[in-house]
Protein backbone atom coordinates (compact mmCIF):
# COMPACT_ATOMS: atom_id res chain seq x y z
CA UNK A 1 0.00 0.00 0.00
CA UNK A 2 1.28 3.43 -0.95
CA UNK A 3 0.23 6.51 0.96
CA UNK A 4 0.71 10.16 0.09
CA UNK A 5 0.43 13.39 2.00
CA UNK A 6 0.12 16.42 -0.23
CA UNK A 7 0.59 19.91 1.12
CA UNK A 8 -0.85 22.58 -1.13
CA UNK A 9 -0.95 26.31 -0.76
CA UNK A 10 -0.12 29.65 -2.23
CA UNK A 11 3.37 30.74 -3.08
CA UNK A 12 5.19 31.78 0.07
CA UNK A 13 2.78 29.85 2.27
CA UNK A 14 5.47 27.73 3.93
CA UNK A 15 5.11 24.41 2.11
CA UNK A 16 8.83 23.88 1.53
CA UNK A 17 9.65 25.20 5.00
CA UNK A 18 7.26 22.59 6.45
CA UNK A 19 8.93 19.86 4.35
CA UNK A 20 12.36 20.98 5.58
CA UNK A 21 11.18 20.81 9.21
CA UNK A 22 9.77 17.31 8.62
CA UNK A 23 12.99 16.19 6.91
CA UNK A 24 15.19 17.47 9.73
CA UNK A 25 13.12 15.63 12.35
CA UNK A 26 12.99 12.36 10.39
CA UNK A 27 16.72 12.47 9.65
CA UNK A 28 17.43 12.26 13.39
CA UNK A 29 15.92 8.76 13.51
CA UNK A 30 16.43 7.50 9.96
CA UNK A 31 18.71 4.60 9.15
CA UNK A 32 19.35 6.15 5.73
CA UNK A 33 18.87 9.60 4.28
CA UNK A 34 19.74 10.99 0.85
CA UNK A 35 19.03 14.44 -0.52
CA UNK A 36 18.53 15.29 -4.20
CA UNK A 37 17.94 18.33 -6.35
CA UNK A 38 14.75 18.26 -8.41
CA UNK A 39 16.50 16.54 -11.32
CA UNK A 40 17.52 13.63 -9.03
CA UNK A 41 21.14 14.84 -8.79
CA UNK A 42 22.47 14.00 -5.32
CA UNK A 43 23.44 16.93 -3.12
CA UNK A 44 24.97 17.23 0.33
CA UNK A 45 22.82 20.04 1.72
CA UNK A 46 19.59 21.89 1.16
CA UNK A 47 19.92 24.77 -1.28
CA UNK A 48 18.63 28.14 -0.21
CA UNK A 49 17.18 30.92 -2.32
CA UNK A 50 17.48 33.48 0.47
CA UNK A 51 18.62 33.21 4.08
CA UNK A 52 15.24 31.80 5.09
CA UNK A 53 13.81 30.33 1.87
CA UNK A 54 14.72 26.83 0.67
CA UNK A 55 14.81 25.61 -2.92
CA UNK A 56 12.67 22.63 -3.94
CA UNK A 57 14.18 19.24 -3.16
CA UNK A 58 13.63 15.48 -3.01
CA UNK A 59 14.63 13.47 0.05
CA UNK A 60 14.66 9.69 0.41
CA UNK A 61 14.80 8.19 3.89
CA UNK A 62 14.49 4.77 5.48
CA UNK A 63 12.93 4.85 8.91
CA UNK A 64 12.07 1.67 10.79
CA UNK A 65 12.50 -0.26 7.54
CA UNK A 66 9.99 1.93 5.66
CA UNK A 67 10.86 4.05 2.65
CA UNK A 68 9.85 7.69 2.93
CA UNK A 69 10.12 10.13 0.05
CA UNK A 70 9.63 13.85 0.56
CA UNK A 71 9.16 15.89 -2.59
CA UNK A 72 9.06 19.59 -2.00
CA UNK A 73 8.10 21.13 -5.30
CA UNK A 74 5.72 23.68 -6.69
CA UNK A 75 4.65 21.29 -9.43
CA UNK A 76 1.29 20.09 -10.67
CA UNK A 77 -0.14 16.59 -10.44
CA UNK A 78 0.86 15.53 -13.99
CA UNK A 79 4.42 16.70 -13.41
CA UNK A 80 4.56 14.81 -10.10
CA UNK A 81 3.35 11.60 -11.74
CA UNK A 82 6.01 11.95 -14.46
CA UNK A 83 8.68 12.55 -11.83
CA UNK A 84 7.72 9.41 -9.91
CA UNK A 85 7.54 7.14 -12.96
Amino acid sequence: MTSYIIIRGQRGGGKTTSCVALLKELEKKAEYSRLFKMDWVPTEKLATITDYTYADFIAVLILNGKEIVIISAGIFRDDLEALLN
